[in-house]
C-alpha cells in the first residue's frame, strides 16, 4: 500500500510480491508438516508406552490411568474419562477421570442410548462433536456448568461386535476436534479394550 504516489506499483512489484507470498506459503506448509510429524511421533510414543504398560501389569486401574492421561495431554483436553461396565453390565461408570470435573464424571452413570456418550457406546462408532450445545443427544453432566463452546470426542471400547465402555475427552473452547484427533483416540480405545480383556 502506498499513500505517497499514484501508480506506485507495476508488474515487477507484483512479481516480487508473488515470489515472497509463494516462499511464505512453502514455509508455512513446511512448518505444518513438521508439526504434524512431531505430533505423530508423540502419539506413537504414547501408544507404545501404553502397550508396554498392558504387557507389564494386570492392574487395570493403573493402565487406564495412563491411557486417560495420554488422551488428556496429547489431545489438549480439559477433562478425560474411561467408562467401563458396572457389575450388572447394563450401565457404565468411570474407572478413571482426570480434570476439573473429575468428581462429577466419577459420579456419572452412562446408559447405552442415552446422551452423546451413551449413543456412541450403543452405536459402536467413534465420533467427535464440536458443539455439544447444538447436539440433540446431549445430556448435562450433573454438577457442571452449561458451556456454550464445549467439545466432546468419544471412542467406544470394542470387544468383537459389542461395546465394553468408552473413552471420552472434553475441551471448552479452543481448537475444534479433527479426524486426526479421533484417529489417535481410537488407538487409545483399542489399547483400553485390550487392557479390559486382559483384566477379565
Amino acid at each position: 500500500e502506498s499513500y505517497d504516489r499514484e501508480h506506485a506499483f507495476g508488474e515487477s512489484e507484483v512479481r516480487l510480491l508473488q515470489t515472497i507470498a509463494s516462499s511464505m506459503g512453502v514455509a508455512l506448509e513446511n512448518a505444518r508438516l513438521f508439526e504434524d510429524i512431531r505430533r505423530r511421533t508423540r502419539e506413537s510414543a504414547a501408544l507404545a508406552e501404553v502397550g508396554r504398560d498392558i504387557t507389564s501389569t494386570l492392574d487395570l486401574a493403573d493402565v487406564m490411568q495412563g491411557i486417560a492421561r495420554h488422551a488428556k495431554e496429547l489431545l489438549h483436553a480439559d477433562n478425560s474419562a474411561i467408562f467401563v461396565p458396572e457389575a450388572e453390565g447394563a450401565s457404565y461408570r468411570a474407572i478413571v477421570a482426570l480434570g476439573p470435573i473429575r468428581p462429577q464424571l466419577e459420579g456419572t452413570v452412562i446408559v447405552p442410548g442415552v446422551g452423546i456418550i451413551g449413543n456412541i457406546i450403543a452405536g459402536r462408532q467413534a465420533e467427535y462433536v464440536n458443539d455439544t450445545a447444538r447436539d440433540p443427544r446431549a445430556v448435562q453432566i450433573a454438577g457442571t456448568d452449561d458451556e456454550d463452546d464445549e467439545r466432546l470426542m468419544v471412542a467406544p471400547l470394542r470387544a468383537g461386535a459389542e461395546s465394553r465402555g468408552a473413552i471420552a475427552v472434553w475441551r471448552t473452547g479452543g481448537q475444534r476436534f479433527t479426524d486426526a484427533d479421533l484417529e489417535f483416540l481410537v488407538g487409545l480405545s483399542l489399547a483400553a479394550s485390550v487392557a479390559l480383556r486382559n483384566a477379565h
